[in-house]
């Protein structure tokens, strides 16, 4: 499946001012002898992995960009293609080699049925003038990588991505959206921070993956367990302070492409603020939120956030800052949390706009409209309740397989299940409010 990530070098996850997108399949890259580097007069939009020499640069000590970020700081992005499978073989999918042109568009690099590419972002001796073409130091910045088709499964039939940041320092990956381009209303990425990888005998929910996003962590992997085939999944997520780090991608079949684009933004500084609590407990229908806050040194305000997935987030109030010595307290009452389980996490703004976020927490309120499923197992009929009166009832097979939908009509349904074959099915409800799933058997 044809798919792409971009990559936008950024503030955390402010949107990037006046940054440059870096065009990988017609700008001109460079070859380093010690640190002077060289224009080769040579792009990659005539590159091929199925002719190219073992000897190549990009195998090699890497391939260099030249690069503005929007302050017009000096910057140089080494590019190594290091492995055509990131696993090694027999782990995951064996990937024999990375096959055709890595470019399939402008602003796209990546490659045919696995790769393993490795990043690093220099600057300029001269950071912000007169360019030199002397490679100095390493320059950490804000990375946010975003998907812009899809990433594909059919239960065993997996395509697996991963990134992993190599330089200390870093701050963690944070997940900023799950549905972004509009291409892909069922999108359902499950990630891991195991680096696992998958194979055809992983089945359709593979141990170690999970829809909740893991926070804190620098390196992990992605897969999409969208219930509907044949639709797909996406995401888009963003790290700091981010010098070094690596773009892993399987596929199991020849038909399978991924590709990125790269763009600079700001210097990325983490916020000093200190999080010492963050907490949630229910109060009759509400929920009631409470944190604590050290070393407000440059905080504005905090945005509270919450999801009833743990991967999409709305900011639901704002709350500002205290910015005084000691240990700040404060507290937010949610009036409107949805029934089931509610997921809420804390992005912190500072003053000079830079992002950061907490970590996830999670709760559940059993209210009056908790989805129900009777009896379970069930041979003809299935009763339903505590629905809406709107939105669409979905029994999906184990595989995946979309059998059947219908409108959500009432707040009880009784609906007929005596076609089904026999076996285990996932029915799901889905309301502009509320996705619940609730798994049956067919006897």
């Amino acid at each position: 499946m044809k798919k792409s990530f971009l990559i936008i070098l950024t503030l955390a996850t402010i949107k990037p001012v006046n940054a440059q997108l870096l065009d990988f399949q017609n700008a001109i890259y460079y070859t380093a002898s010690g640190t002077t580097l060289t224009a080769t007069g040579l792009s990659l939009s005539s590159f091929n992995f199925n002719s190219s020499s073992p000897s190549d640069p990009l195998f090699n000590n890497g391939i260099y960009f030249s690069a503005n970020d929007y302050l017009g700081n000096n910057l140089w992005i080494r590019v190594r293609h290091i492995a055509a499978d990131p696993n090694g073989q027999n782990v995951g999918y064996n990937v024999p080699a990375t096959a055709s042109n890595p470019c399939q568009a402008a602003n796209m690099l990546g490659g045919w049925n696995g790769f393993l590419y490795d990043f690093e972002i220099y600057q300029d001796v001269v950071l912000n003038s007169t360019r030199t073409n002397e490679l100095g130091a390493l320059f950490p910045v804000g990375i946010t990588v975003a998907s812009l088709e899809r990433l594909f499964s059919h239960c065993g039939t997996h395509e697996w991505v991963s990134f992993s940041i190599k330089n200390s320092g870093a701050s963690p990956w944070n997940l900023d959206a799950t549905k972004f381009t509009g291409e892909n209303p069922n999108s359902l990425p499950a990630f891991s921070s195991l680096l696992t990888p998958v194979n055809a005998s992983s089945g359709c929910s593979p141990a170690g993956y999970t829809t909740t996003f893991p926070s804190g962590d620098t390196a992990l992997s992605a897969i999409s367990v969208c219930p509907v085939f044949p639709d797909c999944s996406e995401f888009k997520m963003s790290a700091g302070n981010v010098s070094h780090f690596q773009y892993g991608y399987e596929a199991d079949n020849a038909g399978a492409y991924q590709g990125f684009s790269i763009e600079f933004g700001i210097h990325f500084i983490v916020t000093p603020l200190n999080l010492l609590l963050f907490k949630a407990q229910v109060q009759t229908n509400n929920i009631s939120l409470q944190w604590q806050a050290a070393n407000e040194i440059n905080t504005s305000h905090f945005f509270i956030q919450r999801s009833n997935d743990g991967v999409t987030f709305n900011s639901i109030a704002r709350v500002e800052a205290k910015n005084t010595g000691g240990n700040n307290n404060y507290s937010l009452l949610d009036t409107h949390p949805t029934n089931g389980i509610n997921f809420y996490r804390l992005q912190i703004v500072d003053k000079d706009g830079k992002t950061t976020y907490s970590q996830i927490i999670k709760i559940t309120l059993i209210g009056k409209n908790v989805l129900q499923l009777f009896p379970n197992p069930a041979t003809k009929f299935i009763a339903l309740s505590g629905l809406e009166n709107k939105g669409a009832i979905r029994i999906i097979a184990s595989e995946g397989k979309l059998i059947k939908q219908l409108p959500a009509t009432a707040n009880s349904m009784l609906i007929d299940i005596s076609i089904l074959a026999k076996g285990l099915y996932m029915l799901q409800y889905n309301s502009a409010e509320r996705l619940e799933q609730i798994k049956f058997l067919k006897e």
